[in-house]
């Protein structure tokens, strides 16, 4: 009977053990994943993400990359935005270009305003960055607003330091 018991008591203690390390590694993947999921919606720059900035994509009035020399020539006075980071539009951009990084479209949104642009032509590396640009452009009542499609990696024309 001892030993029937002690093997019981195994058995029970065994299937325990099992549990305690199944809710343990669960708890640890949940408590992983969870700070992973924050940090992608603090990167996007406003709620929705690059998801929600290409959604309307449709809506949006976009420029094919060899078409930009010549939308600029016949629009003389739009405003072209880099959205790019300091140190890639250093390393060259769009003639005329302005550098208004994504992360500081918010704050810059008052000042973008005060040149009172016909237009507005935005671009960065691929597109996801402007996408979002003009999203945020455009919730600040900024309507005329292009983007270059694929962004730079499409355009053909020449870059300037």
């Amino acid at each position: 009977m001892t030993t029937k018991w002690r093997f019981d008591m195994r058995y029970k203690l065994g299937k325990i053990l099992f549990c305690l390390i199944f809710v343990t590694i669960f708890g640890i993947a949940v408590l992983t994943y969870l700070p992973i999921q924050k940090m992608v919606k603090e990167v996007s720059y406003f709620g929705g993400g690059v998801e929600h900035a290409y959604a309307n994509l449709k809506d949006v009035p976009i420029i094919e990359g060899n078409e930009v020399d010549q939308f600029i020539e016949k629009y003389p006075n739009v405003l072209i935005i880099d959205v790019r980071d300091n140190r890639e539009y250093k390393e060259g951009h769009i003639k005329g270009a302005i550098n208004i990084p994504l992360k500081d479209i918010n704050q810059k949104i008052d000042e973008i305003k005060s040149l009172n642009p016909q237009s507005i032509l935005l671009y960065c590396k691929t597109g996801k960055r402007s996408a979002e640009a003009r999203n945020l452009l455009n919730k600040a009542e900024l309507k005329d607003t292009y983007i270059i499609n694929k962004g730079l990696q499409n355009y053909k024309g020449e870059l300037v330091q």
